[in-house]
C-alpha cells in the first residue's frame, strides 16, 4: 500500500480500514450463528452435519504514525457498538489514556495489567494456562503450600 500524503488521507483510509475490518467480523458472527443453529437442528433430527465452521477473521493491526487517532477512532467504535474489544499498548499511559478515552465517548473499558491480579481473586495464577511459565511455577507452589497447611492444621480421625 503506498504512503499517504496527508493526515487527513491517512485517517479516511484508517476509518475505511475498520470499518471493512469490523463488517468482516460482524459477517463471521453471522455466519457462525447460522452455522450453530444448523447443527443443532441436525442434532435434533439425528442427522449428520458435516459442513466447514466459518473461519475467524484475522486480527487487525494497524500501523501509523503517532497522532493521527487511531486509539481515538477505535474508542468511538468500542463505545458505539458495546462488544468487547482487545486493545493492546506498548505503555501503560496509552492503555489509561485509552481506556479514559472509550469512557469519555459513552463506553465501557477495563485496564488490564498482565502482573496484577484481578479483583476477588486471590491469585493471578489463575488465569495462567502455560504450566512452563515462571508465574505458573510460582502459583503451584503457593497452592501447594496452603494446602499442606490445611492438611496440617485440619484435624486427624
Amino acid at each position: 500500500m503506498a504512503p499517504l500524503r496527508t493526515p487527513q488521507a491517512a485517517r479516511v483510509r484508517l476509518s475505511a480500514v475498520l470499518q471493512q475490518a469490523l463488517g468482516a467480523h460482524d459477517q463471521w458472527l453471522f455466519d457462525l450463528q447460522v452455522w450453530q443453529d444448523r447443527a443443532q437442528a441436525a442434532r435434533r433430527a439425528r442427522t449428520s452435519f458435516n459442513a466447514p465452521k466459518p473461519r475467524v477473521p484475522p486480527p487487525l493491526l494497524i500501523q501509523a504514525s503517532t497522532g493521527l487517532g487511531k486509539s481515538y477512532q477505535i474508542a468511538q467504535i468500542a463505545a458505539q457498538r458495546q462488544t468487547p474489544l482487545l486493545f493492546l499498548t506498548a505503555t501503560k499511559d496509552l492503555r489509561d489514556a485509552f481506556v479514559a478515552a472509550v469512557g469519555q465517548a459513552g463506553g465501557q473499558a477495563q485496564a488490564y495489567s498482565g502482573r496484577a491480579h484481578a479483583p476477588g481473586q486471590p491469585h493471578h495464577c489463575q488465569r495462567i494456562e502455560d504450566g512452563r511459565s515462571l508465574a505458573a511455577y510460582k502459583c503451584r507452589r503457593e497452592r501447594r503450600a496452603e494446602s499442606l497447611s490445611r492438611d496440617a492444621s485440619s484435624p486427624r480421625s
